[in-house]
């Protein structure tokens, strides 16, 4: 598990604060899966990290759900996900991430 937080501003210029859940690297891309500390939904965020290290959003649905299964597989002993017997399991939030930046 990563102690970290992360800092990003969405299109709005609003900032939101982040736990690192893990990064995973999927058909040799590395990705940052994320978890909105404001909002106790389940739902996590994942984003690509390019080689200057910038976050970049993901379109494509069926890629984001790949990468949540590869990260459910690296970090199953770590954490609870929808499915288990835990209630606190995470979920996946596919949503526009275009525009947050790194604060």
């Amino acid at each position: 598990m990563i102690n970290q937080t992360i800092r990003l501003k969405n299109q709005e210029g609003n900032e939101v604060d982040f736990d690192i859940l893990g990064y995973v690297t999927y058909e040799n891309i590395e990705y940052i899966v994320l978890y909105p500390l404001a909002e106790d939904n389940g739902e996590v965020l994942i984003l690509e990290v390019d080689q200057d290290e910038n976050y970049l959003g993901i379109d494509d649905d069926d890629l984001i759900e790949a990468i949540f299964e590869k990260f459910k597989e690296e970090y199953r002993d770590e954490y609870a996900f929808e499915g288990d017997e835990d209630d606190d399991a995470f979920d996946i939030e596919i949503e526009d991430p275009q525009d947050l930046t790194v604060n």
